[in-house]
């Protein structure tokens, strides 16, 4: 006999699941991706804006920066800090073993 369970959504999930039950998580999926994109976009945009204001406005005398400066600050960041993560670094250990 096989079980349903419900999901995060209270979506019927299980061995036998229906078209319906399908259709309504790809709708959830998608109104997921509509609406956090846009929050997440604009939320990071907005932080990285706020604290060069309240830090380096008066700390060090510069101008605020617009939200698109920002997002190209956070562009800037990722290129030159993550550009190489998942790359493979030799840390001067061997995995093989020495005799």
């Amino acid at each position: 006999m096989h079980r349903m369970r419900m999901n995060l959504f209270g979506i019927k999930v299980g061995a036998t699941g229906t078209e319906s039950n399908k259709k309504k998580m790809i709708a959830l999926v998608i109104l997921a991706i509509v609406v956090l994109l846009p929050l997440v976009f604009f939320g990071m945009g907005f932080l990285v804006q706020y604290l060069w204001k309240v830090t380096l406005v008066d700390l060090a005398g510069l101008k605020e920066m617009s939200f698109w400066q920002a997002w190209a600050m956070i562009l800037l960041c990722w290129i030159l800090f993550k550009a190489n993560v998942g790359t493979e670094h030799s840390t001067g250990t061997s995995s093989t073993s020495q005799s």
